[in-house]
């Protein structure tokens, strides 16, 4: 094969000296380095040859060709903005500058806001000691600050600044910064305006220099559009979510480290009035407190505080809170402070986490807050743009000494450590509810006997069943048994007869037009009777009447999947109320009664029944929670209770006369019944329009009658159990009627000298406590009866048994709201007993 070289003339137009062997292959040339002895038409051995010639003849020639530029002084404004960039790399950096600015101004307040996480606006404001007027000019320029005068004083600085470049660089890589200060001694604020680091009109045609204007003591700086002129680094920038988030942990660690010095923190969105970030700027805050009031109570608890130490002859000292051994977390949390001031410090890190690897389990990591207070000579703080970090003498026996202090600090606090374990679901294991049924099936042939019967049943239980402790399994299946299933009882029914009551009563929800007949012995379509009047015959009769017309107002069970929503109530009485019931809540107990599983009535009698929680079983006096539960209804709907008219409305004088018969306290009073009655009357009727507004309780003074009652538990409904057929309406759901009627002669009595009707917040309480007393259900009184008296009276107690049960334990539960908060008087005055306890249980039974 012979080889022609070409000249360069002689492929000028077809290939360029700065072609690559890639363009070659597009435009249809064979590779430079393919193999000449393969076989190929001519012409493409020759252009071959030519590839090679070319870059032999015309690279090296284009190399020798390169003559050296000239050396050139960088503009003024290209040497700041890449020293601004070297400086300010995202939002946060800035904030972590502007902070360290107050910090030095003696600020005890710092406000921070940010618009799209610092990108779009930054302001800070703090009420330190301000800039003078006349240093306004120099404030955004290069290396003049306030904190530096000769070299030497880098060996001796206890100042964050020193540079005097943090503000300069923020004015130039941002579109507008305007800068509002006030010193103690002017009588006014100051305000100015910066680009690139020198004063610029605030509109086009206006003068620069600072103009006066309101503020307050201390400064506000606001810088729009970050790396508006810098869009390579706008772009590296995260999501507006992400940086604000990094901003908003520098301001957090400020926080921690400052709390304890008086120095508060708030940052929050500009979209948002609310605060992610508010620390209380107090000299009786500690660091603890900020802690827990920032990372949170499960933090703040498991911290050990260091031992205070001190090493004069390295000239350091050291104080912090580090994680015991019972917290972890997938990641190390540090905070270091090397002389106030926040840096990393990447030796000591890794050396408390060695420390650490032998007493937290693989893959856990500490909490670490550290505050090193070196001497100021023994520190190069000049060592990192963004003095991110710092070095010190000794580095290595410092960072020793404080790993043996955190250790020995360790050794003396954790004295027990607390495990949790967490049991995995294996491919083609059961499902929870299938392991829990599996550990009920194993109790229950546990019981029988049959040992042969026990491994046959439990062989196709899951294996995490088959090898569950049996006194820790919980049993609240609500289709188990209860305690009211093994009583041998009589069935509800109606009862048949005639009666005394010669009435009609009528309940409906207000603005419903359907009304539902209570009248015992009679329906709707009974037109003979429409024009009988409530007639009050003794109080018997109503009480008769009062059972039957709320046996079919509450018929069925109670809907309780419906939430009760909290009142938007303003007054401070109401609002004093409401805290008055959360301090007073006992959490252990109040977790116990929302989450319970109700067993049955024990003692009607005795108003006991039996609550189940996890493990435990409870003995409680049901009369006790279900007036406390009723007075937090009220105060919780103040205002804005349902309502459930009576119609016809019963007299409101007559009721007080039959409450007066079961009230013994009106004869000890010396007043003459009719008195009474004149007197409870007119207070009812001159406070009828505040109880209607507050408590749904419309009482008329010109009819003298009353026509509703409240409803507590709202969107309540009760249920008949059979659903409709096809193509059938649906039957109205009528409400629940929370108060007793056979208390409701009583409650009006006792509304007249039982309620403070001078002081508004002695009287909503003592009213909505007379109202809750209203709503208990009444127990069975064990006395000498007929068959047929004995057959109703057992049928009233059936039915009060549901009520307490259904009506009241049931919207208990956390379903409704997770409201109801249990008082710690409950623990006084043993309302709530534990009577059981199941793996006590086992141990009696592994004894015998």
């Amino acid at each position: 094969m012979k080889l022609t070289i070409l000249q360069p003339h002689a492929i000028q137009g077809a290939i360029e000296p700065d072609q690559d062997a890639s363009d070659l292959n597009r435009k249809g040339w064979p590779h430079p380095e393919a193999d000449l002895d393969a076989p190929q038409p001519q012409e493409a051995a020759a252009a071959q040859a030519a590839v090679q010639a070319a870059a032999v003849a015309a690279d090296l020639p284009a190399l020798a060709r390169i003559e050296p530029r000239s050396i050139q002084r960088l503009d003024e404004s290209v040497v700041n903005r890449i020293a601004a960039g070297e400086i300010i790399h995202r939002p946060a950096n800035a904030l972590k500058e502007l902070i360290e600015n107050s910090l030095d101004a003696g600020a005890k307040m710092i406000k921070i806001t940010l618009k799209e996480g610092g990108i779009k606006m930054l302001q800070i404001q703090d009420n330190g000691s301000g800039v003078r007027p006349n240093d306004l000019p120099l404030l955004c320029e290069r290396f003049a600050t306030s904190k530096l005068r000769d070299f030497s004083d880098l060996s001796k600085m206890t100042t964050f600044g020193f540079r005097g470049e943090a503000l300069a660089s923020i004015s130039y890589v941002t579109a507008s910064m305007n800068v509002i200060s006030k010193t103690r001694d002017e009588p006014c604020a100051y305000k100015a305006y910066y680009t690139s680091g020198v004063l610029v009109p605030p509109k086009p045609g206006q003068s620069s220099a600072p103009q006066r204007c309101a503020g307050t003591d201390g400064t506000v700086i606001t810088a729009e559009d970050l790396f508006y002129n810098v869009p390579q680094r706008r772009r590296a920038l995260k999501s507006s979510s992400e940086e604000y988030n990094r901003a908003l942990d520098v301001a957090a660690k400020y926080a921690v480290h400052f709390g304890s010095r008086g120095v508060g923190f708030v940052c929050r969105k500009a979209s948002s009035n609310a605060a992610d970030l508010s620390t209380p700027s107090s000299p009786t805050t500690t660091t603890i407190d900020t802690i827990r009031l920032l990372h949170g109570t499960s933090v703040a608890r498991e911290l050990v505080k260091l031992k205070p130490f001190e090493d004069k002859r390295l000239g350091f000292q050291v104080e912090g809170y580090i994680s015991g051994a019972n917290w972890s977390s997938k990641r190390t949390t540090m905070l270091c402070f090397i002389n106030h001031r926040l840096v990393d410090c990447p030796v000591l890190k890794k050396s408390l986490e060695a420390m650490y690897a032998s007493l937290l389990p693989k893959g856990g990591h500490p909490w670490i807050y550290i505050s090193l207070d070196i001497e100021p000579e023994r520190v190069d703080v000049n060592v990192h743009p963004t003095k991110k970090e710092v070095h010190f003498l000794d580095e290595d026996e410092i960072v020793e000494r404080i790993c043996q202090v955190a250790q020995e600090s360790l050794a003396g606090a954790n004295s027990s450590r607390t495990f949790q374990f967490a049991q995995a679901l294996l491919p083609g294991a059961g499902s929870p509810d299938a392991k829990g049924k599996g550990g009920r099936e194993s109790i229950a042939d546990g019981a029988s006997g049959d040992n042969e019967n026990n491994s046959n049943n439990r062989s196709h239980l899951p294996r995490s069943a088959q090898k569950g402790y049996p006194q820790h399994l919980v049993r609240v299946d609500a289709k188990t048994r209860t305690l009211d299933s093994m009583l041998t009882r009589m069935e509800p029914a109606r009862i048949g007869g005639s009666s005394n009551w010669e009435g009609r009563g009528m309940v409906e929800n207000e603005g419903e037009s359907s009304k539902e007949c209570c009248r015992h012995g009679h329906g709707p379509g009974d037109d003979d009777e429409e024009a009988h009047a409530m007639e009050v015959v003794g109080a018997h009769d109503v009480e008769t009447h009062a059972r039957r017309t709320k046996t079919h107002a509450t018929g069925g069970r109670v809907s309780t999947n419906v939430r009760i929503p909290e009142s938007g109530c303003t007054l401070t009485s109401v609002r004093e109320l409401r805290t008055e019931i959360l301090k007073a809540r006992h959490g252990g107990l109040t977790e116990a009664l929302r989450n319970h599983t109700f067993v049955g009535v024990a003692d009607l009698e005795r108003d006991l029944s039996l609550l189940q929680h996890e493990t435990k079983l409870y003995l409680v006096n049901h009369a006790a929670i279900i007036e406390e539960y009723a007075y937090q209804l009220v105060i919780r709907q103040f205002g804005s209770l349902d309502k459930v008219l009576l119609e016809p409305p019963p007299s409101v004088e007559d009721l007080l006369r039959i409450g007066l018969e079961l009230e013994t306290e009106v004869e000890e009073s010396g007043l003459g019944r009719d008195e009474v009655v004149a007197r409870i009357a007119g207070i009812l009727y001159e406070n009828a329009e505040m109880l209607q507004e507050y408590f749904s309780l419309v009482i008329d003074p010109t009819s003298k009658t009353l026509r509703a009652l409240p409803n507590l538990l709202a969107g309540s409904k009760p249920s008949s159990g059979a659903e409709p057929e096809d193509g059938a309406a649906p039957a109205r759901a009528r409400p629940v009627l929370t108060v007793n009627l056979e208390r409701l002669p009583q409650l009006l009595v006792r509304l007249g000298p039982k309620v403070d009707w001078e002081e508004e917040k002695a009287c909503f309480e003592s009213f909505s406590r007379e109202l809750a007393l209203a709503c208990l259900p009444l127990g069975g009184m064990m006395t000498e009866t007929t068959d047929e008296e004995e057959e109703e009276e057992e049928v009233d107690r059936e039915r009060t048994r549901s009520e307490i049960r259904h009506d009241w334990f049931d919207n208990l539960s956390s379903k409704r709201g997770d409201f109801f908060l249990a008082p710690k008087r409950f623990l006084e005055q043993r309302v709530v007993l534990q009577v059981a306890n199941l793996p006590d249980l086992y141990r009696v039974f592994e004894r015998c």
